[in-house]
Order: structure tokens, then sequence, then C-alpha cells
């Protein structure tokens, strides 16, 4: 590339850069973020009891019990941390509307 093309590059560039720093920029109006929800997998309920049968001995009861007793603290453990995640989630997403909200007003004001 010749000299005199380079030159006529820089100019078109600086002439490009010039005039846009003139000209009104326009920023667009972003729209609030959407609520979390938990998805479908998680919004089941806990696992029925162990239906008890006739003749079972007392230590098959008390296995059945510590199983059934075991599932069901697994299952609200599970639907708590659920629960807070999508508190926590909701939480900041109204934070960052609430900021949202407030730059829109200000481009909005210019």
């Amino acid at each position: 590339m010749d000299a005199k093309m380079r030159c006529r590059r820089w100019t078109a560039l600086w002439a490009t850069c010039s005039l846009s720093a003139c000209s009104t920029t326009y920023i667009p109006v972003v729209t609030p973020g959407t609520r979390c929800e938990l998805p479908a997998a998680m919004q089941s309920s806990c696992t029925a009891p162990t239906r008890l049968e006739i003749g079972l001995t007392y230590a098959d009861l008390l296995r059945v019990y510590q199983a059934d007793r075991k599932a069901l603290q697994d299952c609200a453990t599970r639907q708590e941390a659920a629960l807070k995640a999508v508190a926590t989630c909701n939480a900041e997403i109204d934070r960052l509307n609430a900021d949202l909200a407030k730059l829109n007003e200000a481009v909005k004001a210019r």
C-alpha cells in the first residue's frame, strides 16, 4: 500500500471519528429482567412414605421408619434450598431492575 492510500484511509478514519463525536449517541432503554422460577423437576413434591405390610417385624418397621424419615428430611432440605435460591435470585433481580429504572429515567431526561 502506498503512502497516498494510507493518508486517505487515515483522513477518512479521522473524519469519521471527529464527526461521530459531534453527533447524538442513542442509548436504548433496557427492559427489566424477568423473575426467577424453579424448573418443573425441582417443583415436585416429596416421595410418599413406604406402605407397611402385614407381618413386618419390629426391625423391619424401624428400617422403614428410618428410610422414610431420611427421605422426608432430604426432601425438606432440597425444598428449603430451592426456595432460598429463588428468593435470593428474585431479590437480586428486583435490585437490578430498580437500578435499571433509575438509569432509564436518567437517559430519558437528557
